[in-house]
């Protein structure tokens, strides 16, 4: 099995079958959201061109409309304020998370055209360090004719709009209850929904409040699904000025028993952001596989000159062993954390 992972300077190739992992991109930076459609060479990207960190007032966020979508060597305008993750939808479009300005952006490749959905009057997700006014639109999901937005909402409660598609005409408001700052959301065909609560380590089930897993003390965030697994973006828990090269890895979760299968360390590139599988349907993206699978083939391993490999893998195959030993001593209720 193999994905594609964003950090916010990276967009990372991982091959599980070998357990390899490449930069696919990294020029660009402040990466988020990817996606793609079963007609897609390349993968599509969300950039925020504007350092989280460097927002502070009502004016840095005023200039940060910078943001856009590559597709390859072509790119949108700037209509975004940073973007977080995005969904080629069947129908063409792309739904984008227009974080910074509090709203859901839905764009058309092909005529340059873009509407908002906004989910209330509030114009900004914050005026300031301390004005946490907006909700953080973070996750989209799309599955048939429903649409899913997922608000962070900073320390208020999280929850779920759920939208008709592609009208977009809201239905229905799910809560989730006693838990704030959550990350994706993923609606299966039994009608469950799954979201990252993010800041406890934990895979919540939204409408039985039910906590189906947890990690070690970490961060979560970044959701794939297969008929088979659950693999969960991990990150080391670290402030804004030190996210970008912080240690991330991804859990396997068996999905049938919820057991955790491994640990995949991938290494110093930064908080995780986004994870997509690539050959395999992923359900928690538009169960599309990417064909153009060749784009990865010449890719070279990072750090090959500039590190020995044999001390590179031995400290990821230590921090796998640590991980892999905290969620066990969690999961016995032995774990201080």
């Amino acid at each position: 099995m193999k994905a594609l992972v964003s950090t916010n300077n990276h967009v990372l190739y991982v091959d599980f079958g070998i357990g390899s992992v490449k930069i696919l991109e990294s020029e660009r930076r402040n990466y988020y959201g990817i996606s793609w459609w079963g007609s897609s060479d390349y993968p599509v990207l969300a950039h925020s061109r504007v350092e989280v960190n460097s927002l502070h007032t009502f004016e840095d966020y005023a200039c940060s409309e910078q943001g856009y979508l590559s597709f390859a060597d072509k790119v949108s305008q700037d209509f975004l304020s940073c973007p977080h993750q995005i969904f080629c939808a069947h129908n063409g479009w792309v739904v984008a998370t227009n974080t910074g300005k509090n709203r859901v952006s839905v764009y058309h490749p092909e005529k340059q055209f873009y509407k908002d959905l906004r989910v209330n009057e509030i114009d900004w997700d914050r005026k300031g360090r301390h004005d946490l006014c907006g909700e953080h639109l973070n996750s989209v999901f799309v599955k048939d004719d429903r649409l899913y937005v997922l608000a962070h909402a900073f320390t208020r409660q999280s929850y779920v709009l759920e939208y008709s598609f592609p009208d977009c005409q809201l239905i229905k408001k799910h809560d989730i209850n006693h838990r704030f700052g959550c990350h994706n959301i993923f609606v299966d065909a039994k009608g469950h929904m799954l979201t990252c609560s993010s800041n406890s380590g934990e895979l919540l089930d939204i409408k039985s409040n039910e906590v189906i897993w947890s990690g070690s003390a970490s961060f979560l965030r970044g959701l794939a699904v297969t008929t088979e697994m659950i693999v969960v973006g991990d990150s080391e828990i670290a402030g804004y000025k030190n996210r970008s090269t912080t240690q991330c890895g991804l859990w396997l979760i068996d999905r049938k028993s919820l057991k955790t299968l491994d640990y995949v360390p991938l290494g110093h590139y930064g908080a995780c952001h986004d994870v997509r599988i690539l050959d395999v349907a992923d359900e928690a993206h538009n169960g599309i596989r990417f064909k153009n699978m060749s784009l990865f083939e010449s890719l070279l391993d990072e750090d090959m000159d500039k590190i020995d490999r044999s001390s590179k893998l031995e400290q990821l195959l230590k921090y796998r062993k640590e991980k892999l030993k905290e969620q066990k001593a969690r999961q016995e209720g032995t774990c201080p954390v």
